[in-house]
């Protein structure tokens, strides 16, 4: 009998690597939207140490700078969010994108699986036969020794 071989091999070896692949989107997705995350609460902090600074006492002209630099930081932070919200929706899409490579692959795997134990199955029953075959053939040919040696 063959040795095992699934014919859809490199198919599977395919939808691995594109489980792989829609991984790394997944990760860099992720990495996104963390470092969306991390700019805003840098923006935030900026916020609250220069609005305790002009606590302390400012001029006029100062207070006009703090306000528009105020209304642009606020400007950015809602920006950064916007931003997050479209991040948040590729994310899902590379979450479901994995989520089908990985159900396309388990589904090849599996095929290749009950393949496998098939061929396996098969390939035991073609052993048990040979051997039986093998002892008949060695039971018979003592036999025939046997009457050859007595008559």
């Amino acid at each position: 009998m063959k040795a095992f071989h699934f014919r859809l091999d490199q198919v599977l070896k395919w939808r691995a690597s594109q489980v792989d692949v829609e991984k790394g989107k997944l990760a860099t997705a992720a990495a996104r939207i963390a470092d969306l995350r991390r700019d805003v609460v840098i923006f935030e902090k900026l916020l609250a140490e220069e609005a305790a600074r002009y606590l302390q006492g400012t001029t006029g002209s100062e207070l006009n700078l703090w306000a528009a630099f105020h209304a642009r930081t606020r400007k950015q932070i809602a920006d950064l969010h916007e931003k997050e919200k479209t991040a948040l929706v590729e994310l899902n899409a590379c979450r479901q994108s994995l989520l089908e490579a990985d159900r396309r692959l388990r589904l090849l795997q599996n095929l290749n699986q009950t393949r496998h134990a098939r061929w396996l199955l098969d390939w035991n029953r073609e052993l048990e036969a040979f051997a039986a075959e093998s002892f008949l053939s060695k039971l018979q040919l003592e036999k025939a020794r046997a009457r050859s040696s007595s008559g």
